[in-house]
């Protein structure tokens, strides 16, 4: 499904969100597929036909946050009317590294989760920020966007965490998310 990822800023249930769009009169779908066609039970999704396209709502136990595909500008409209929800730019907006430790880690989670798909400069720069920053949480926090977009172009940053962040909790997870870069790299490479 095409369309735009809509993070909601507070955590939203299926159920919420389900009365939401029956209240709109979309007609829905369960579905736990993800886009490859499989079975996925991280991210048990329900869909709806609205009028003017399809909606998803996806409630991702993994990074734990619920998010939305939206193909049309309508239905978008409609959702934001009755909930905060950020797209990729205001989820880089809304990131504040001075905030407290649950801030930046739930921050860096809405910003991985608009995040997927293209490369995308802002995305980038935040998080190489936050994978600099002197305290060991905010660089723990800022991994999950590598982790989650596996973007190549994060990986001399995550090699230099693997190999000498202070921290062994920074150390173990860019370790684990260096494996990730590097296989997504040499498939990119063919």
């Amino acid at each position: 499904m095409a369309g735009r990822r809509l993070v909601f800023v507070e955590e939203t249930s299926m159920r919420e969100f389900s009365g939401f769009a029956e209240e709109q009169g979309w007609s829905s779908e369960e579905v736990s597929i993800d886009l490859d066609g499989d079975i996925d039970e991280d991210r048990p999704m329900l869909r709806w036909e609205a009028a003017s396209g399809s909606v998803c709502f996806i409630d991702d136990s993994i990074i734990r946050c619920q998010y939305v595909q939206v193909e049309s500008v309508a239905d978008e409209e409609q959702i934001r009317a009755s909930f905060v929800c950020f797209d990729r730019e205001e989820a880089v907006r809304s990131l504040d590294l001075g905030a407290g430790q649950g801030a930046v880690r739930r921050g860096f989670r809405l910003i991985a989760c608009t995040a997927v798909g293209a490369f995308d400069d802002a995305v980038f720069a935040t998080t190489i920020r936050g994978l600099g920053d002197d305290r060991p949480h905010v660089r723990k926090s800022a991994l999950i966007v590598p982790q989650y977009t596996s973007w190549s172009e994060f990986l001399p940053e995550i090699i230099r965490l693997d190999e000498g962040d202070p921290d062994l909790d920074v150390r173990e997870t860019a370790g684990g998310i260096r494996m990730l870069l590097e296989l997504a790299a040499q498939l990119a490479d063919g």
